[in-house]
């Protein structure tokens, strides 16, 4: 085996194993922010539950008996108790709100993984000074992925986005996620420079996204031409998924 041979096949070897570091790091990092984010959630669901069941009941309870009192006095006195009356009738409405609002948050809670991939893209977009648009078409099943899905998926993105970034000089990707039929579909495209059909295999960044669609047993596939950007497709089967 000759040198060029060794030292290619020790980079390789040193790639898989950056892959599965920042694949660790990554589960790790994704099983904390889980972990706070479950602790958060439940007392959000207490405090809401408790405003709306309990407290503001209560208060609605005081004012109708306040109301049915049939009290007596000079103008003042009535004019007073109507306005506490009002008062009171306004902080069962800030109360619903509140719980309302805490509810609406718990519901975006649902989608705690994708509003992590649109930071990524947010990120990438501010650095690369470039247009994302990303559509998520089935975001429940995307969020039901188990952590080895999300993680490769994740880095899968990351890595197309520092691609594009470096090499591209596109003004515009797109970025769909599907999930229609057991099957998760992934495009990414952009409008930039492209390249030859034979040029990208060499690539790491293209080498790591292919080697994350096989560990997903899924099929990846890239287009591109000279002046005509580039285009990602990735498909990954989900009905074995436990």
């Amino acid at each position: 085996m000759n040198f060029k041979q060794r030292a290619r096949n020790k980079a390789l070897e040193f790639d898989s194993k950056q892959q599965k570091a920042d694949e660790k790091i990554y589960l790790l990092t994704l099983k904390q922010q889980a972990n706070l984010d479950k602790g958060r959630l439940q007392e959000r669901r207490r405090v809401s539950e408790e405003l709306h069941d309990s407290i503001l009941a209560r208060l609605f309870g005081v004012r109708l008996n306040w109301e049915s009192l049939k009290l007596k006095g000079d103008a003042q006195t009535m004019t007073a108790h109507k306005e506490y009356l009002t008062f009171l009738q306004q902080l069962e409405k800030e109360i619903r709100d509140v719980a309302h609002n805490m509810r609406k948050e718990l519901f975006l809670s649902d989608t705690q993984y994708i509003r992590n991939l649109q930071n990524l893209i947010e990120k990438w977009s501010n650095q690369a000074n470039v247009k994302i648009q990303f559509n998520v078409h089935n975001p429940s099943i995307i969020e039901n992925l188990n952590s080895y899905y999300k993680t490769n998926l994740y880095k899968i993105i990351e890595e197309a986005l520092h691609n594009i970034a470096v090499h591209a000089k596109a003004s515009i990707v797109k970025i769909n996620l599907r999930a229609p039929n057991h099957h998760l579909h992934i495009l990414i495209s952009d409008n930039g420079v492209g390249f030859k059909h034979k040029f990208p295999p060499a690539g790491i960044g293209i080498k790591n996204m292919k080697s994350r669609s096989k560990k997903l047993k899924g099929n990846f596939l890239i287009k591109s031409a000279p002046q005509n950007g580039t285009q990602i497709t990735i498909s990954i089967p989900l009905n074995h998924i436990s």
